[in-house]
Parts: C-alpha cells; structure tokens; sequence
C-alpha cells in the first residue's frame, strides 16, 4: 500500500472533478466509468482495471498493477508556459526517470540523477512520449514560451525551441533564454517588450523545420524594429545542446 499523506483540503479542492482531472491528464473518458471494467490504460491487461474514485480521492484498482488507487510518486519536470507579459497559458511536463549511482555524500545516502523517462505501450511495445504540452484554451499556446530568463540589460535575448537546448543556448554564448517550444512556437514567438535584439538558435533538422521557423521569426522581429540574428550547429541533427556536449566532451578529452 501507499502510505503517502495528502493534504485533506487539496482532497476536497479535487472531490466531484476527478473524471475532468484525469481527462487532462491524458486518461480517455471511457476508462472513467467506475461502474464498468476497463483495459488498464498502465499494464494493459484487458479487464482489470475501474475507476473507482474511492471516497472522491479519484483512485482507481487495477487487479495486477496497483492495490494503492493509483496515488504514487511520478517525478517530472514542469514549467510554466506564460506570455512574454507573464500570463500563463498552459503547462510543459517532461516525466523522469531516477537513476541512483554510488552514495554520493559521507553517510552513504544516494542522491538521484533524472534522465527523460524511456516508457513504452504494454501492448504494442511502441515507444511513447516522455513530455506532454497542456493547454489552458485552444490556440493559447501561440506566441507563448517557458520564459526561462528576461531580456538583459542591453535587450538581448536568445530563442531557443526545448528547454534543455535553452539552457545549452545559455551556457555556449551567456545570454538570458527562453524556450518556444517547437519549430511553430518559435515562428509565432511573441518577445518580451523591453527586447533590443534576439539570438535565434535553429535546429539543424534534415527537413529544415529549424531554420525555416528561426527564419520567420527573424523577419518579423526586423520588421518590428528588433535586431536578429540566426545561429546554426555546423552538424546535421544537432541542436544547442549537442553542440553543448560535443565542445565538452572535445575539451575533456585526452591530448
């Protein structure tokens, strides 16, 4: 069982909107009938699984997978997705995956290290996604990014499409960063009023989804008034991050 405590008002807050809660999270509708035996959406097992909602807690019984209701730790990394004025417009999720190395301080306590979480369909064996996007209204996302950092003192500001290449971005030029997203986000990227000028970093995709969209951007922000540069990896399929890992790992390699 899981003996995790949960705060009773945060239970009342969620009590009667479990099904609207689970719907967005990604649990289809039709597993939400707690009078009727599912598929477990975990382990795929055909006729185990009902969502129970156990005294408005929104727990649920799978016959193999969880006698707990559900209720567990999922480590993940989120991040606000707001205007350039700070609104927020939805949520980015990455769920992790803990990895525990040697004891990593003197009473031998293991401090975990988290990579993206590799998960695959029970059924099909087909890989699924680690990062999920939600959205508080249709089409609120556009012009919207994880303002990671502002503008400098001079306005300068770099666009980057994931967050981990933001933080790649910048640590190979020391500029503030924000993450667009994707190829759309950066196309429709809405800056900061107090930008001066924007360091563009495209992906260096194979079909130029990269370019094309730090291209679009960079027209727009001139018209605007706004210098822009655009920079590239050198290397096919390489983002800021890559670009990042391959220049440490030259300059820790051996002579």
């Amino acid at each position: 069982m899981n003996n995790r405590r949960y705060d009773l008002s945060d239970l009342k807050a969620a009590a009667g909107r479990w099904p609207e809660i689970h719907a967005a999270l990604g649990i289809p509708r039709e597993y939400l009938n707690p009078r009727k035996h599912c598929p477990c959406p975990y382990c795929g097992g055909k006729d185990r699984y009902r969502h129970t909602d156990y005294q408005g807690t929104g727990a649920f019984i799978c016959n193999q997978c969880t006698p707990d209701g559900g209720i567990g730790y999922f480590p993940a990394m989120l991040a606000a997705v707001t205007t350039a004025d700070g609104q927020l417009q939805g949520l980015h999720k990455t769920y992790l995956d803990a990895v525990y190395t040697k004891p990593y301080v003197d009473n031998g306590n293991h401090i975990p290290a988290f990579t993206k979480l590799n998960i695959h369909h029970p059924q099909t064996g087909e890989p699924l996604p680690a990062k999920k996007m939600q959205s508080r209204l249709p089409d609120a996302l556009k012009g919207a990014a994880v303002h990671l950092f502002q503008p400098d003192t001079q306005g300068r500001l770099i666009v980057a499409e994931g967050i981990e290449t933001a933080f790649a971005a910048r640590a190979l030029f020391g500029l503030p960063a924000v993450a667009a997203l994707s190829a759309y986000g950066m196309a429709s990227f809405i800056w900061p009023s107090e930008t001066q000028e924007l360091f563009i970093c495209a992906d260096n995709d194979d079909n130029r989804t990269g370019m094309k969209a730090a291209h679009s951007l960079a027209v727009r922000a001139i018209k605007a008034g706004i210098k822009a540069r655009i920079w590239q990896p050198e290397t096919a399929g390489f983002d800021a991050l890559d670009e990042l890992n391959c220049r440490q790992d030259e300059q820790t390699a051996p002579p």
